[in-house]
């Protein structure tokens, strides 16, 4: 089971217009999926919208509808949550369990929300199972607790919620202010106002919100502080320390990077979604050669005058500071650092060069979309067909997982084909 790297709330709308800055736009394998996104999405808009003024019944139409036209497992999952809020279970567990059947890769909450639509069905044995199976790909979601409660003495989830109900509105209404402002692209504003929801409230939702805020605005520092309080947190997830781990690596910390990934392995399940990430990580490093706090102030400085260059199309110049950085810390990073200027530059055999060497230390998750960039150099150097190859590449991890910046990428992948052909 695959945990889902997006926003936590306390309203469902929450990660309905976080997933992927909108609606989806591919399914991460498994079911076939048929009909026209874009004739889907302003019905999935609509539904957003009525959600968050608490239609729950106009919601669950509006979703329906954009399954109707583009047969998305995630639409199948707003539906389920829409007629949960309306009360109307009998309908919810049927989407549940079709989003469940469709999705290889659902989200773990949905045993659990079905489990209370189950209960309110007084289908005792269905929803004892559905909890349970929650608890079995989720151990370390901080909501088990509430599964196990409901096994126990079949209360809903719902209905075991101790907050304070004005702590819980408050809650929801920084929570949905800092999803206007994500979905905006604000994203350090984000992440300033799920802190500040972090102070006033003490609800760790708050806290991964704010590092994912703050990863995507990259404040990696801001990030890591938010993902290092969140991860300390008793009964929270244990994904926290990932994402900790790559924030550190950002900042070329790599003892940072190596304790945060330690401290993930060692509590991650067998099959845990990043124990192999942080199992090659852990395998490949040595702590004990990792860079001195010298080189990796010349490294940020070297990379912040590239950067500078870069932006003033400098190109030569900005790869020139690539270049040294590399001589003091050669990352991954320098070589699409020195691709891009290569591609300004219109040197499209090096760039190429470059972007492969990128992709020899691995081509999934946040670094699939570099076979975009190697399509371009390839389109340029009029070699369609080894474009071909690697826009299609992208797409079958795209179909795979849930990759950053997929709706604008796929888009990207899909005017590289036109080209190919």
């Amino acid at each position: 089971m695959k945990t889902q790297h997006r926003i936590l709330c306390l309203a469902v709308v929450a990660v309905l217009s976080l997933g992927a800055a909108g609606a989806p736009a591919q399914d991460a394998g498994g079911a076939s999926i048929k009909g026209d996104l874009n004739a889907a999405r302003p019905f999935w808009d609509k539904g957003g919208t009525a959600y968050n003024a608490g239609k729950y019944t106009q919601a669950a139409a509006h979703f329906q509808k954009a399954y109707e036209l583009y047969s998305h497992p995630k639409f199948l999952y707003a539906v389920a949550q829409s007629e949960r809020m309306a009360g109307n279970h009998a309908k919810a567990v049927t989407a549940y369990q079709r989003y469940l059947k469709d999705h290889p890769s659902p989200i773990s909450l949905a045993y659990l929300n079905m489990g209370e639509s189950l209960l309110k069905l007084k289908r005792r044995k269905e929803a004892d199972k559905a909890f349970q199976t929650f608890i079995t790909v989720d151990p370390s979601n901080p909501q088990v607790e509430q599964a196990r409660i409901a096994i126990k003495t079949g209360k809903p989830p719902s209905e075991q919620d101790k907050r304070d109900p004005n702590k819980v509105k408050q809650a929801v209404e920084l929570t949905n202010k800092g999803i206007a402002l994500y979905n905006k692209q604000q994203y350090q504003q984000a992440g300033d106002l799920f802190r500040q929801g972090w102070q006033q409230l003490k609800m760790p939702e708050f806290l991964r919100n704010a590092g994912l805020s703050y990863e995507r605005a990259k404040l990696w520092d801001k990030a890591a502080q938010a993902y290092q309080e969140y991860a300390k947190i008793p009964g929270t997830s244990i994904d926290a320390w990932v994402f900790l781990a790559r924030c550190r690596l950002e900042l070329f910390d790599f003892i940072g990077a190596y304790k945060a990934y330690d401290q993930y392995h060692k509590v991650a399940p067998v099959g845990a979604a990043y124990r192999s990430e942080a199992g090659e990580f852990l395998d490949s490093i040595n702590v004990s050669q990792t860079p001195s706090p010298e080189d990796v102030k010349r490294v940020r400085e070297f990379t912040n005058k590239g950067i500078e260059h870069y932006n003033a199309g400098r190109y030569k110049q900005a790869r020139k500071c690539f270049q040294d950085s590399g001589f003091v810390l050669l990352h991954r990073s320098v070589y699409f650092n020195m691709a891009l200027c290569e591609m300004g530059l219109k040197e499209w055999k090096n760039a190429l060069q470059d972007f492969r060497t990128y992709l020899e230390n691995g081509d999934t998750g946040r670094h699939a979309f570099v076979h975009l960039w190697a399509a371009e150099c390839l389109i340029n150097l009029k070699a369609l067909k080894e474009a071909d190859k690697h826009v299609r590449r992208y797409l079958e991890l795209a179909d795979k997982e849930d990759l950053p910046g997929e709706n604008t990428n796929r888009k990207w992948a899909n005017d590289l084909l036109a080209k190919c052909r």
